[in-house]
């Protein structure tokens, strides 16, 4: 098959219309020249839901109804382990006895969800072969992990693998919960899971984004929400931790001295502070997300993570998506129709992908186009005029084409002598994009 079409243009493409198909779920992204479809490996998640510490109900009933409807409305289902009836599973606060599964229970799912497991370091004291089996089917197997609220509040724990990879800010304690500013990374603020998030319902705000030779550079203008959140201390910020920052990606943050008073300045980052971020696992990606103590925090409209926007399902939908991992495949002619385009980095690029049933073997972005090893152009636009200009190195127009409408066009190069020429392409009212090509003898 052959490669995407790609326009190495002097001068911008055109606008896109952006496709209502979530980014996390399935996009395409270009290696070495060739369209490469992801579509997210997720059909079951494991959900953990049992404490031994604080029993954190409120919240976890919330998480674990707001779970099914995810489920349901996406296509994915949920295997779920909890501890018997009577077993701590009331408001009592007991500790609760740890249900059984097994790495093979683990390795039908492709995210494992820790819902408020508060003291999951003790885990491992009571079960090593249970604490063992969570580490291999993320670290080796390679399946997502998605740490929520109180399965972050262990401070001393004999876990290792708790300690220095699942979770390894080092919890201290945590105040009183009240409101602060949560807005996104602004160097993250078009990766794929921050689509369509922080952006209706919020107010601008001042904010701290990044420290600059010791300096704090404040961004202005930012959208964010205030949240209700209990503002965990942590002892590290392990985006900006030598033996961390290569595997963390920082997604929300907060603005720690707006929590009047209740974080303790010296857990307050400059830049500031981790709210969510995603994280390298051994083989998966992991992540964790504080909101949960109860609804106040999740799907409260007034000052919960959803905000009367719909943004909780919509940023767990599509975490989910990404901490699952995905399966590719080559684009062809229409198995990639109107997917985003998505960069290196997991962030969506503006562009989307289409088919032009003019070209049946190729995909092809939708804007102007300008063919690697072909003096040829596609215009996808079938409302625009397009003027096409091939040009020699003395100006002259060697040949043109012009017309209306959607168009893929190569013109003749054996009717071109040895030498450098340019292809002008003109749409509309916009610019030219201009590519440059050299024909040599044999070449043509």
């Amino acid at each position: 098959m052959k490669n995407l079409l790609i326009a190495m243009s002097l001068a911008t493409g055109l606008g896109f219309a952006q496709t209502t198909q979530p980014a996390a779920k399935v996009h395409v992204k270009m290696v070495n020249g060739t369209a490469i479809k992801y579509t997210s490996k997720l059909k079951q998640v494991v959900e953990l839901n049992f404490t031994q510490n604080y029993h954190h109900q409120g919240g976890r009933s919330v998480i674990d109804k707001e779970l099914i409807k995810m489920g349901q409305a996406n296509g994915f289902t949920i295997l779920k382990f909890q501890s018997a009836p009577g077993q701590g599973q009331s408001d009592s606060g007991t500790a609760q006895a740890i249900p059984t599964f097994t790495l093979a229970d683990l390795r039908k799912g492709q995210v494992i969800i820790a819902n408020n497991i508060s003291g999951m370091g003790s885990i491992y004291t009571k079960s090593k072969t249970t604490a063992d089996a969570m580490q291999t089917a993320i670290e080796t197997d390679g399946i997502g992990y998605l740490g929520i609220h109180g399965s972050g509040d262990q401070s001393g724990t004999s876990w290792p693998f708790y300690a220095n990879t699942l979770h390894p800010v080092q919890f201290v304690n945590h105040a009183n919960r009240t409101k602060a500013p949560v807005y996104k990374h602004l160097a993250e603020a078009k990766n794929i899971i921050l689509e369509g998030i922080l952006e209706t319902q919020t107010k601008t705000y001042d904010v701290p984004n990044e420290v600059v030779n010791g300096a704090v550079q404040t961004a202005s203008g930012v959208k964010g929400r205030e949240m209700l959140n209990e503002w965990y201390q942590f002892n590290r910020q392990i985006a900006d931790d030598a033996a961390y920052k290569d595997l963390v990606t920082m997604l929300l943050k907060y603005d720690g001295s707006k929590t009047q008073d209740q974080l303790p300045v010296q857990y307050q980052r400059k830049g500031g502070n981790m709210y969510t971020w995603i994280m390298k696992m051994g083989k998966a990606m992991g992540s964790y997300i504080p909101a949960g103590h109860t609804n106040d925090e999740l799907m409260d409209p007034s000052s919960g993570f959803d905000g009367g926007s719909g943004d909780y399902d919509r940023y767990m939908g599509q975490l989910l998506w990404f901490l699952a991992g995905y399966d590719v495949e080559v684009c062809g002619a229409s198995n990639c129709a109107g997917l985003p385009i998505v960069d290196s980095l997991n962030h969506l690029t503006g562009e989307k992908i289409t088919t032009t049933g003019i070209v049946p073997s190729e995909a092809v972005k939708s804007q102007l186009n300008l063919i690697d090893g072909k003096v040829a152009f596609y215009s996808p636009f079938r409302n625009k005029t397009y003027e096409a200009k091939v040009i020699d190195m003395h100006g002259r127009v060697v040949a043109s084409k012009t017309g209306k409408g959607e168009v893929y066009h190569e013109f003749d190069p054996s009717k071109f002598r040895t030498g450098v020429y340019f292809l002008s392409v003109k749409v509309g009212s916009s610019k030219p994009m201009i590519k440059r090509y050299a024909f040599m003898p044999g070449t043509r």
